[in-house]
């Protein structure tokens, strides 16, 4: 995949984090029990953490000048790491508010 590529689906991916997170906010909001805040801003918390990685590694990507192939593979592996880890902490999250509905 080109450079170019690789970088407007992380964007896209990243906005896409970026409103799921919000949405997941918006839930905890909602919510009174001080137990369910405290688990639920401990997983926003893991959530955030993964979407300032991504946002890091891509703004380290866009600034780099190379176009090689083998450095491609490895952000878009890197990406694709962090985007499952994202994915796992959002389905532990979604657990932790069906468990509580």
């Amino acid at each position: 995949m080109k450079k170019e590529q690789l970088i407007k689906e992380t964007k896209e991916k990243l906005e896409e984090i970026n409103i799921r997170t919000q949405v997941m906010r918006d839930k905890i909001s909602q919510n009174n029990e001080a137990d369910f805040h405290k688990k639920a801003q401990s997983l926003i918390d893991k959530l955030e953490e993964i979407r300032s990685w991504l946002e890091h590694e891509l703004n380290k990507f866009r600034q780099s000048e190379s176009d090689k192939e083998s450095e491609l593979t490895e952000f878009e592996k890197n990406i694709f790491t962090g985007i499952e880890s994202f994915e796992d902490a959002f389905t532990k999250a979604g657990l932790l508010f069906t468990a509580n509905e």
